[in-house]
């Protein structure tokens, strides 16, 4: 199964849009190890991954900056992404 993430999100130069899970990590997606998104220009962000497994992934959006991986900005909704 191929599953696609995409988000509408101005970033400021310099900054990259991740993905975190917020509950049970079965991907491994923690704030030392996201799931990077590619620009694809206009503010459109989106990655591919594929899956043998069915799964509901709960997960939120990380902004990281270039200068620091430290400085992170997580929001605090969360979306549930079920594959089927």
């Amino acid at each position: 199964m191929n599953l696609t993430f995409q988000l509408n999100y101005r970033a400021e130069w310099g900054q990259t849009i991740c993905l975190i899970e917020t509950r049970n990590a079965l991907l491994g997606w923690t704030p030392e190890r996201p799931l990077c998104l590619n620009c694809q220009g206009s503010d459109f962000w989106t990655t591919n991954m594929l899956s043998s497994m069915r799964m509901v992934i709960w997960c939120t959006k990380l902004v990281k900056t270039a200068l620091s991986i430290c400085k992170l900005q997580i929001n605090a909704s969360s979306s549930a992404i079920s594959g089927r």
